[in-house]
């Protein structure tokens, strides 16, 4: 009886050891030990399974909702969100989780005198100002715009992140005829357009008019090599996910030893992973020798030489299509507000804060530079779209005289404050423009009228 005593002090003793080892070499090499971050991270590797497909992009993670890229037959792409509920013990997955369903989920709202339906469409950065602001920011000033006062405001999120034209000129499309009615349409988009559409088209050849990446979201060639490839990334991301919920069970997720076992073989999971992607992204790859044979995925053959030859084929295409989507949208009764969104590489732009210097530009490659090469490219473009009367605001240098910091990333989003700015600005611009539609749906005489570009000049 006392060796079992003895025994088990011992055994106590050294795995107490151990443990406190384990906390320690967790300190040194991760940092903070805190369970909480441990269970959530633990959680992000669990629903890791469910976060890859072979024909989209990776899901985002957020706030405990998992928005999955999904096709979509008329404009691309769209999203399946789904909440998952962390606290949930049902072994069937989908007891679990529930739709969240997005704006256009819900049934379309008819025009009354009663009632005005706003929609607002473009980018990430037009999903940034619908939502971005917090709260109901962007819904109460909407609703303050003095022609919609003593109605019933129903607002529609149309935008979505990655959006370029003409994917809004088809969401239109499809929603009218789907039995949707507007007053009131705000496209707020530029940068996508010029940014996305230059590495679409220097990375895969991809067609200006494809939407982005989607060479990436569908192909019709896929080989023995491509299964396997997308077969050993599935199994790593089910081996992933095996570990992280055994580490999660009780009480193994309080052991440091545990936890730091965790953190280096998740990271080593990771590693493979990556090196699984690039191997898919290899893969997918097609040289323009055999370019006829991924029609699908790259478009229809198309003669560029260079990136402004991109650029003015880009600016052509986004011209153009906000063009037809005020015939669209006033021929169906609504006006049409059309915004070029911010963008912090402008020259003049911004007073840059030290915290934006750091974090908010990038010295050369990315989005942004691509964005600021292109821009004088897509202001020629600016007077077509005024002298045929749609009615355009320029917003690149609405912050020439902000210093406080406003941008998050290097490529084109804000903080609240910044969008609450940007909705400011929308609504001030569409209280003073409310101009007359006639009964057909048709604006009065105004396409003939002499209406120039509104700019922010840059002084």
């Amino acid at each position: 009886m006392k060796k079992l005593i003895f025994s088990s002090i011992l055994f106590l003793f050294c795995y107490s050891l151990v443990e406190i080892f384990s906390y320690v070499a967790y300190r040194a090499k991760f940092g903070a030990y805190q369970v909480h971050d441990l269970q959530l991270a633990k959680l992000d590797a669990i629903q890791s399974r469910d976060k890859s497909t072979v024909f989209v992009p990776e899901n985002l993670v957020r706030d405990g909702v998992v928005r999955r890229p999904i096709l979509h037959p008329y404009f691309g792409f769209s999203l399946d969100a789904k909440v998952t509920d962390p606290e949930c013990k049902s072994s069937q997955a989908n007891q679990c989780k529930r739709r969240l369903k997005v704006d256009m989920d819900r049934p379309f709202a008819k025009r009354s005198d009663k009632t005005a339906i706003v929609a607002i469409m473009g980018g990430s950065f037009a999903e940034g100002t619908a939502r971005g602001a917090g709260g109901n920011i962007f819904e109460r000033a909407i609703q303050s715009i003095p022609a919609l006062e003593g109605k019933e405001v129903i607002i529609y999120n149309m935008s979505m992140g990655a959006y370029k034209q003409p994917q809004q000129l088809m969401q239109l499309s499809y929603y009218l005829a789907m039995g949707a009615e507007f007053d009131v349409i705000i496209n707020l988009d530029g940068f996508n357009e010029m940014a996305a559409t230059y590495y679409g088209w220097r990375d895969a050849d991809l067609h200006p008019a494809f939407p982005k990446s989607w060479n990436h979201r569908v192909s019709s060639a896929m080989t023995k090599d491509h299964l396997r490839a997308y077969g050993r990334k599935f199994e790593l991301l089910e081996s992933r996910a095996n570990l992280a919920e055994k580490v999660s069970t009780f009480p193994i997720r309080w052991s440091p030893l545990a936890n730091f076992g965790w953190r280096l073989l998740d990271a080593g999971y990771l590693r493979k992973v990556a090196s699984t992607d690039a191997e898919i992204d290899q893969l997918r790859s097609v040289d323009k020798e055999n370019r006829d044979f991924a029609y699908e995925a790259l478009g229809p053959d198309y003669q560029l030489e260079d990136w402004q030859d991109v650029a003015e084929m880009a600016a052509d295409l986004w011209a153009n299509s906000s063009i037809a989507l005020r015939d669209l949208a006033e021929g169906n009764g609504a006006r049409y507000y059309h915004f070029l969104q911010p963008n912090q590489y402008i020259e003049g732009a911004k007073i840059l804060s030290a915290e934006e210097q750091e974090i908010a530009i990038l010295k050369t490659g990315g989005y942004g530079n691509v964005y600021r090469q292109a821009f004088p490219i897509l202001q020629e473009r600016f007077e077509k779209l005024t002298s045929q009367g749609v009615h355009f605001y320029d917003l690149t240098f609405m912050f020439k005289d902000t210093p406080d910091t406003l941008y998050i990333d290097n490529c084109c989003h804000l903080n609240p404050k910044g969008y609450h700015m940007v909705i400011r600005e929308l609504v001030r611009r569409v209280s003073a423009d409310h101009y007359p539609i006639n009964k057909r749906g048709l604006s009065g005489d105004f396409r003939d009228s002499q209406k120039t570009v509104v700019q922010y000049k840059n002084k």
